[in-house]
């Protein structure tokens, strides 16, 4: 663009901004006349809302006199309408009443509505501001909408816009002078400065074709003139240049012939030159050879690219078969890398490179590949700059190692570690592991229920700290052991202390787990809660105890039976031959009760030890406790409360009616003692059903259907220590001389004799329950029959051949059975009453007393061999226990005759004639 027509531009520029800031001039005058006209009106609407705050109806008045008075003094034409655009004061009083209607935009009903201010513009002859009518709400202080105030007619607004219209006429004329003044500026400029601008440029065009001799422009005064001058100076030192130059071609030319003589002296130089740089080519050549075949016999993919990944310049022979895509189509489109990583790496890996395109000076990166025959590779890539000594990066290169192999390994390894820490997790023994100082590092679930503590309360204490004191010192030996080499593992019983101070058995089995280096690393422990066996374990040694215990009493007792009876029937035979005066009468009696007293503890020895024999009936267990409701009350005395609680349709069992209520005696006995100042004894029954889980640590017991009996007391209660010994014979708590300790053992072996079980749950000051289960029996409870009641000694004339080992029984006996009128045969043991039946050959004997148990020969097989020969003959047995209730547990066979020792002359004298004077039968 040339200067002048720039000139004219820029003045007809700034004569249009002129013209602009006054058109806004005026758009201001406007704006400010109608916010005028808008003040006004809102400063009526104010001063007509006082009219209209309580009652419209009634200030009407006062509205109309203000309207009246602001058109008649200031041709201000003013409505005030209610709500409901009722007009309530007007200049024209006839409008006063009727609906605004001069209001074909509905602005007022708008206004009402929305609370704005409104305007309604329309220019004319009445209206020559343009403003027709201002509408503004009147609202309470509330904020409720009373009505509205409308100016028809604005003075003020006219008086602004005539001065608005006189200032655009002024503008207007402005930017006249303004443009014709720029026009005037424009050809003066370009009369005086762009013509001899021209005449120069023409000048300078010619100089610079090489042209000195052209005309210049006419010199002035000002900065035109200036530049002709220094032009002109400028051509003067061009001419002046060219004659220096001709004078330097001359010298030029003779340098250069010395200069060519050197240059034949460096070529020379450069040929040797030559020759070495090509040695080192092939040099180089024979190096890059050797990369290529290195890089093409890797199973790495090294690659070689342009900085900002776009090029290849080099990619081994391992892509080919890592990739499964060629070589060539890399080169051709490096994007064949880009396309081949899965879609879901892609953005990692680019991030990748993309930094390594930057400021990283090397990344490394694990993605996963498809080749074209779907076939999904792992690759390991690694990349690092490759810089100038300038440090710019000249281009990329890395490794890419196919590391599918690996990552199968590691999945493998995964899946194993997952299957080890599920068994870990979920392993029914304890697992940890320990460090060679004794601090868990790891542990199981598992192990740390068995010690009572969480994981984190483990691994902040050692292993040390929760084992027994009494075992810590063999655990500690184990462990050096296993330290030194001198063990590989080791396996023992000891006890951890639980949290809340109890202690767990345990088997423990501790292998070293150690380096490669051979340091240890740390110990793997496994433990087993073997607590609940070791309960049951000491259940069943004080089973077997008590078992061997009354094995011995029942020996004892099985002696001392028979040396009791000898007394009793010696005793009895002397009361029978001494009148009742005698002194020694009373010395008779009394040898008597004592014997008796002894054969009672003798009694409870044979329960305890379940040698005596039993005479098993169907009972109800309601009916024993009714029926012993008055002993036991006066047994108790009245400071104790007796409650009885029978359970409906209780199940019978079998027992000895006369055991079970010496068990229930004893048991009432005790809890008296436990109840020195009186309380409250329970016995109650019910059917129960104990199931697989319940008797797995009550060895005796089998699952099934039960009559349970608990005797409740609200006493003293049993220690721990005490209930651990609590069946054992002779074991008491009383004072010397208050019992001998037969009690709780004798309830003990009289209800596993009837195969069920008694147990005992009890906290000290809170009372004892002890539970008695027998079996049921769906059998019903037999009416009993009549005993006799004669007190006379029946006698008789049969041959009986006596058996009986101990010579003060066997005496006893022989002296009541001839007193009785019987024929006696006596015989010391089998062998001898054989011998004797063999003497007498075809004599007759009519019945064999014999005892159970003898030395050479028993009372079984003798009886056998006996009725071998005689079959007549009858058969009647003695014993504080029989062979058969040994191998019946305690139930006679059926057809057998027993009598108990010890037995009285009149038990003996009666057995003999209910055997005599029962039918014949014969016993096989």
């Amino acid at each position: 663009m040339r200067i002048k027509t720039k000139i004219l531009w820029t003045l007809l520029g700034t004569s249009i901004l002129v013209a602009i800031m006054g058109v806004l001039a005026v758009n201001r005058q406007h704006a400010t006349a109608l916010a005028g006209a808008v003040k006004e009106a809102e400063d009526v609407a104010r001063a007509m809302g006082f009219t209209l705050m309580s009652d419209a109806n009634k200030l009407s008045p006062a509205a109309q006199e203000i309207v009246v008075r602001l058109h008649q003094t200031q041709h201000r034409d003013v409505v005030l309408v209610d709500k409901n655009q009722l007009i309530l004061a007007d200049a024209i009083p006839a409008e006063i009443g009727q609906v605004f209607a001069t209001d074909p935009e509905d602005q007022v009903g708008a206004t009402l509505k929305d609370r704005r201010v409104r305007t309604f513009v329309e220019v004319s002859k009445d209206y020559p501001s343009g403003i027709k009518q201002i509408v503004v709400p009147i609202e309470s202080e509330t904020g409720q909408v009373l009505g509205a105030v409308i100016l028809e007619y604005t003075p003020i607004y006219d008086e602004l816009m005539l001065t608005a219209k006189t200032t655009t006429h002024q503008i207007i004329l402005t930017a006249f002078g303004c443009f014709t003044f720029a026009m005037l500026i424009s050809f003066y400029m370009g009369r005086s400065i762009v013509r001899p601008l021209e005449q120069l440029t023409s000048v300078a065009t010619g100089f610079a074709s090489g042209r000195t001799d052209l005309p210049m422009p006419t010199l002035r005064k000002d900065e035109i003139g200036e530049l002709v001058v220094s032009f002109g100076l400028m051509v003067q030192k061009r001419q002046q240049a060219e004659n220096d130059l001709r004078c330097l071609r001359d010298d030029l030319e003779v340098r250069v012939a010395e200069r060519t003589a050197e240059l034949a002296q460096v070529n020379e130089a450069l040929q040797v030159e030559n020759s070495k740089r090509k040695q080192a080519q092939e040099s180089s050549q024979a190096s890059e050879e050797k990369f290529l075949q290195l890089a093409d016999n890797i199973t790495d993919a090294f690659w070689i690219t342009s900085p900002d990944l776009k090029k290849i310049y080099f990619i081994s022979a391992a892509y080919q078969q890592i990739w499964g895509r060629s070589i060539e189509g890399l080169y051709a489109d490096p994007h064949q890398w880009v396309n081949s990583i899965l879609p879901e790496d892609r953005e990692r890996v680019f991030a990748m490179f993309s930094a390594l395109m930057g400021t990283e000076l090397q990344v490394s990166v694990e993605y996963q590949i498809i080749r074209p025959d779907g076939v999904i590779r792992w690759i390991h890539d690694r990349g690092f700059q490759v810089r100038d000594a300038a440090g710019n990066i000249l281009r990329l290169a890395g490794i890419a190692s196919d590391i599918t192999e690996r990552k199968r390994i590691e999945e493998t390894l995964r899946a194993s570690e997952t299957q080890f820490r599920s068994f870990f997790e979920q392993a029914a023994v304890g697992v940890a592991q320990v460090s060679p100082d004794g601090r868990f590092l790891l542990a199981n679930q598992r192990y740390a229920d068995i010690v009572g503590r969480t994981r984190e309360e483990l691994q902040t204490c050692t292993f040390q700290e929760i084992t027994h004191p009494d075992d810590l010192a063999k655990d500690l030996d184990s462990v050096r052991q296993l330290l030194t080499g001198e063990a590989q593992a080791y396996s023992s019983t000891k006890r951890y202390l639980h949290k809340n101070g109890d202690p767990v058995w345990v088997n423990l089995t501790v292998s070293l787990i150690a380096e490669c280096a051979g340091q240890p690393r740390h110990f793997l422990a496994v433990v087993e809660d073997i607590t609940d066996r070791k309960r049951l374990e000491a259940q069943l040694f004080q089973s077997q105890k008590l078992e061997t215990v009354g094995k011995l009493a029942g020996g004892i007792a099985h002696e001392f039976n028979s040396i009791m009876t000898a007394i009793i029937g010696n005793s009895e035979l002397m009361l029978s031959d001494l009148p009742s005066a005698n002194p020694l009468y009373k010395n008779a009696k009394e040898i008597r009760h004592s014997a008796e007293r002894a054969a009672a503890l003798t009694r409870q020895l044979l329960a305890y030890g379940r040698k005596q024999s039993l005479q098993p009936e169907i009972l109800d267990l309601n009916s024993v406790l009714v029926g012993m409701e008055d002993t036991l009350r006066h047994l108790l005395g009245r400071g104790t409360n007796l409650l009885l609680v029978p359970a409906p349709a209780l199940k019978t069992v079998k027992a000895d009616v006369g055991q079970v209520q010496q068990v229930i005696m004893n048991l009432a006995m005790n809890a008296a003692d436990a109840m020195p100042h009186g309380g409250k004894l329970t016995l109650e029954t019910a059917n129960v059903t104990l199931d697989q889980e319940y008797v797995r640590s009550i060895p005796e017991l089998k699952a099934g259907e039960y009559v349970m009996l608990a005797v409740t007391d609200t006493g003293t209660g049993i220690s721990e220590k005490v209930r651990a010994r609590l069946f054992e014979p002779f074991f008491t708590t009383k004072e010397v001389g208050s019992g001998v300790g037969l009690g709780l053992s004798t309830c003990y072996g009289i209800i596993k004799q009837s195969g069920g079980h008694i147990g005992v749950y009890s906290e000290l000051g809170r009372g004892s329950v002890f539970k008695i289960y027998l079996p049921q029996t769906e059998q019903l409870v037999k009416s009993p029959a009549p005993g006799s009641t004669s007190f006379d000694l029946p006698h008789g004339t049969e041959t009986i051949l006596l058996v009986e080992d101990d010579p003060d029984l066997r005496e006893m006996v022989t002296a009541l059975l001839k007193r009785l009128g019987y024929t006696v045969l006596v015989a010391a043991n089998g062998i001898e009453a054989l011998n004797i039946k063999q003497q007498r050959k075809a004599g007759y004997i009519d019945l064999l007393f014999t005892d159970v148990v003898m030395p050479h020969m028993g009372g079984k097989e003798l009886s056998e061999r006996i009725l071998a020969s005689s079959p007549h003959t009858r058969i009647l047995f003695t014993s504080a226990y029989t062979a058969n209730a040994v191998v019946h547990q305690g139930v006679l066979n059926n057809g057998v005759a027993l009598l108990q020792k010890p037995f009285t002359p009149s038990a003996l004298a009666h057995k003999l004639r209910e055997v005599f004077d029962a039918i014949p039968q014969t016993t096989s």
